[in-house]
């Protein structure tokens, strides 16, 4: 039986003329015409190569056709094995809890083989929530693996429902590459090293996770840029990893900002980190992995996303669109974002913990020594290139081969560390004694949860609001502004309280993250729209979609005199009740003062 396939490209141009089709579409039919003439190469006619066409062509049987397979096969896989390299066809399989048995391609069990990505082994996921939910024991290395087996079943799902997206095997092997890296620059306990412990040390300068670096160190240290070349990854296919793990610098224009690939393909760098509206296949397992071991109900479903997402040209971007009536498995998703927020991630108790870690790696900085290498470049321009091969745990972010040894260790690092029990007379020494001697007993008061104690904590408030009552205008550090205010109310300096804000939203603060995806009705499966939150519910979904809460946590320990502990407390509630403009409610006793 003929297919669409077996009509003949003369006739289908003749169509197409019909209907007024581009130039340039012509254009690229000719030339395609035209390069089917040549003479033929074995990729010409590879598609014919099955034992079905071999059969119907004469060939007797299949045992017959396995000579030919196993001669092409060969054929295939003559360099790969010269490199000692896995066949394309050897993938392994790792048992997960979350996605069940997942595959690895060969190119990525190389990099999962190589001491810069084990070293995710020792990372916690969600850094000191451990302390507080038992079972929050997962690493960055499960997780990291849970994202790159999401990411090809995403890639391939597209590239089935849309064929004419031209996504071919390398672009998917590029994508899965990029989920599998894409953490390997976190620091000890996860995002508590870059987003809090480097700005805790210089808050001038804008950190980034340093995943990208980490990678070209990787592929040097492990000489694995030849061997990925087997699989069909060139230059430009490293690059295109890269800029997934980075994202797009800010240049001031609007011209394309990626040479990985070009704007035709804009849609492959919204699957591991969607900077358009926050729906990715990173979040899918971050969230999927981080309720099934803290035992909170994760209600969305990524497989249907899948099947309903579609590529479409919208407002001049090509960009992954999703059906109209999938909109509530997405508000869903960001609602249990927002709940594993507040009720984990941002607990109380985890916070505490961070900000006693925090203090411990500053005072420990400069103690705690890590060899480099000189090949490895600056990750901060402002900062420039290191002067030594020796570095704190704040310097190993600028050196990949230091960084590659600094994981969550160097907590335990700290607090088994030796020291004389008097002081030594030399002054660096005894700075240094000083130093060590502080982040230990700050490390020990968490194994013996004698804890920093959030005494105060403000009901949540919508960040205008809160700097209104503040007096304050937008750009002001709302922090710094509270402390100060204590300060002045209380007498109370930095080292016997800490006050914390804590951001509550669906990922882009006030905006509405779905809002900014383009959907699709059954009638009009190629043409995207906006759809307001009102069209697809009246009750679904949240009015506002973020709140802070201001915290204020007591430095001073549980075993001291408790009347001091309670006189403190309510000295600081009462402060902050002040400073927030907070009026108490008349039906509350209020307490003697």
């Amino acid at each position: 039986m003929a297919t669409w396939l077996d009509k003949p490209l003369e006739e289908m141009k003749e169509d197409l003329s019909k209907r007024d089709f581009p130039k340039e579409l012509q254009d690229v039919l000719e030339k395609l015409e035209s390069e089917a003439k040549r003479a033929p190469l074995l990729k010409h006619i590879k598609s014919s190569l099955t034992a079905y066409e071999l059969m119907k062509n004469g060939v007797k049987s299949y045992q017959d056709c396995l000579f030919l397979f196993e001669y092409l096969s060969e054929l295939e896989e003559m360099k790969i094995k010269k490199k000692k390299c896995k066949s394309v066809k050897d993938l392994k399989i790792f048992n997960d809890p979350i996605h069940g048995h997942i595959q690895l391609h060969p190119a990525c069990q190389m990099i999962v083989d190589t001491p810069e990505f084990q070293r995710l082994r020792d990372i916690k996921q969600l850094g000191t929530v451990y302390f507080v939910y038992p079972g929050a024991a997962h690493n960055r290395f499960e997780h990291s693996l849970g994202v790159c087996h999401l990411a090809g079943q995403f890639t391939r799902a597209l590239r089935e429902s849309q064929p004419e997206l031209g996504i071919t095997d390398v672009d998917i092997l590029c994508v899965e590459i990029a989920g599998l890296c894409r953490d390997i620059g976190h620091g000890p306990f996860s995002r508590l090293y870059v987003s809090k412990f480097l700005p805790a040390i210089n808050k001038d300068i804008r950190y980034r996770k340093p995943s990208a670096q980490m990678f070209e160190h990787l592929l040097r240290e492990n000489d694995l840029k030849v061997r990925l070349q087997l699989y069909g990854l060139e230059d430009v296919d490293i690059q295109f990893i890269k800029e997934q793990l980075e994202g797009a610098q800010p240049t001031g224009s609007t011209a394309w900002p990626y040479t990985g690939r070009t704007k035709e393909k804009a849609y492959l760098y919204e699957i591991i980190v969607n900077n358009r509206n926050g729906i990715d296949v990173y979040k899918w397992d971050y969230l999927a992995r981080d309720c099934h071991h803290l035992g909170i109900k994760n209600n969305f479903d990524p497989s249907r996303y899948m099947k309903f997402a579609r590529v479409i040209e919208a407002e001049g971007e090509i960009q992954i669109c999703i059906r109209d009536k999938e909109i509530s498995n997405l508000y869903n998703m960001f609602y249990t974002r927002y709940t594993v927020n507040k009720f984990a991630y941002f607990h109380r108790v985890t916070c505490g913990i961070e900000l006693m870690i925090i203090r411990a790696f500053v005072k420990a900085n400069n103690h705690i020594r890590y060899k480099g290498k000189e090949d490895t470049e600056a990750l901060n321009e402002d900062e420039g290139r290191p002067k030594s091969l020796d570095f704190g745990i704040y310097d190993c972010h600028k050196n990949m081969a230091a960084f590659t040894k600094l994981t969550d260790s160097v907590l335990f690092t700290i607090r088994t560390i030796e020291l004389p029990d008097k002081p030594p007379e030399e002054k660096d020494e005894k700075q240094r004694w000083e130093d060590l001697k502080e982040a230990k007993e700050i490390i020990e008061r968490i194994f013996h949860r004698d804890l920093f104690t959030c005494v105060y904590e403000s009901q949540p408030r919508a960040p205008k609001d809160l700097r209104k009552s503040l007096d304050i205008v937008e750009k002001t550090d709302i922090e710094e502004t509270v402390f100060q205010k204590m300060k002045d109310k209380t007498e109370l300096g930095e080292q016997d309280i800490i006050v914390k804000v804590i951001s509550l939203h669906f990922g882009m603060k006030e905006e509405n993250p779905v809002e900014r995806l383009k959907v699709y009705s059954k009638q009009s499966l190629n043409e995207a729209r906006h759809l307001k939150k009102e069209e697809a519910s009246r009750i679904l979904g949240p009015v506002n979609f973020n709140e802070v809460l201001v915290r204020i946590y007591s430095t001073l320990s549980k075993y001291k005199d408790k009347d001091l502990v309670e006189d403190r407390s309510r000295l600081i509630r009462k402060a902050a009740d002040e400073i927030l403009e907070v009026k108490p409610d008349p039906k509350t006793p209020q307490p003697e003062t």
